[in-house]
């Protein structure tokens, strides 16, 4: 039996002398998993996801995500399975710790149930 799991594929680069980068993605599911293929950052160590829905509501966050690391997020901050219904255009951020001295590209994946 196949799962219906979309995967959203994002490329997310902080420009030089930038902490922040966003790019929108359109999400009609539940939102199960984000994993993110974090940039080796110049000048700190750290870094933040975040989802926003199109209401402008965020819905997710996960702070103290590790530079130049793959990073797979599957549950909530209370530790339950993530099941986050969105539907429209939301908006992936990632905010680095400290401006960068250099682009730091990152590729974030967000896997959407899709029943």
């Amino acid at each position: 039996m196949a799962f219906p799991i979309t995967k959203k594929t994002l490329s997310i680069t902080i420009a030089e002398t930038e902490a922040v980068a966003t790019a929108t993605t359109d999400v009609n599911g539940r939102l199960r998993a984000v994993l993110v293929d974090a940039a080796d950052l110049d000048d700190t160590d750290t870094y933040t996801v975040a989802i926003t829905s199109p209401e402008g509501f965020t819905v997710f966050t996960q702070g103290s995500l590790v530079k130049d690391a793959k990073s797979q997020i599957f549950a909530d901050a209370n530790d339950f399975p993530l099941d986050l219904p969105l539907e429209g255009e939301s908006t992936v951020t990632i905010t680095a710790s400290g401006a960068q001295s250099v682009e730091s590209a990152f590729i974030v994946y967000l896997l959407v149930d899709q029943k």
